[in-house]
């Protein structure tokens, strides 16, 4: 599963091996806190149709059998044209993330979304 952290005044999220090889991503995505836009948790992207409403797909793969996985790194726009990132396990909470800058939206399935986008929000105050 992904990985995500504040740093630095940067978001940053790490992609496990799989990921990086779905996405064509070989390095770490970081996007400044200042052109975070809002940070929110979704649930349940897929079943909600939060995932079509919002975002071009370019691919979707699937990791492991009854593990949906949708990782789509420079093909997924999102419907305005900007960058996308898309890491969704399992259809279970993730952290969503609009920004102004080289990635428009990041929706990324963590361990605990929740407490992520408090840190994240919490971040943006400072």
């Amino acid at each position: 599963m992904a990985g995500v952290r504040v740093a630095d005044g940067r978001l940053h999220v790490s992609l496990n091996v799989v990921e990086r090889i779905a996405a064509l991503r070989w390095r770490e995505i970081s996007v400044a806190l200042e052109a975070v836009r809002t940070v929110e948790v979704v649930d349940r992207p897929w079943a909600s149709g939060m995932i079509r409403r919002n975002f071009q797909i370019g691919v979707v793969t699937k990791s492991r059998p009854a593990r949906r996985l949708a990782t789509v790194g420079p093909r997924a726009r999102t419907l305005t044209g900007g960058r996308a990132l898309i890491v969704v396990y399992n259809d279970g909470p993730c952290l969503y993330v609009t920004a102004g800058a080289e990635w428009e939206a990041l929706l990324i399935s963590i361990e605990d979304a929740a407490t992520m986008a408090s840190e994240v929000a919490h971040a943006l105050r400072r």
